[in-house]
């Protein structure tokens, strides 16, 4: 009985520090950028983003979802040769949709 309380209890301190880390992260890494910026980096922590894009010049950015969502886009934006757009979701997700996505889909 010992061992299965000690199991639980530490599952449960696990959970709350990356319930509290995640809380911590939402605060100190706010999104920037919006439909016309040319480069962006869109947080999503407990919660979700959505971003359509129309900027003329789209470079690019970074994506970060943790326990959260981000969709992004592109169809509308013009996207400069070199663009890139990377993205880190650990526990999250991301979806991006673009003219050249499209194309190859078809």
């Amino acid at each position: 009985m010992g061992f299965l309380r000690a199991l639980l209890l530490f599952k449960l301190g696990f959970w709350a520090g990356i319930v509290a880390s995640a809380a911590l992260m939402k605060r100190m890494l706010p999104s920037r950028g919006d439909a016309e910026s040319d480069e962006v980096a869109l947080v999503a922590i407990f919660d979700g983003v959505a971003l359509k894009s129309s900027a003329r010049a789209f470079r690019g950015g970074s994506m970060f979802s943790w326990f959260g969502g981000i969709a992004v886009d592109l169809r509308e934006a013009q996207l400069a040769p070199d663009a890139h757009l990377g993205a880190c979701r650990p526990s999250g997700g991301s979806s991006r949709t673009s003219r050249h996505s499209a194309a190859a889909a078809r």
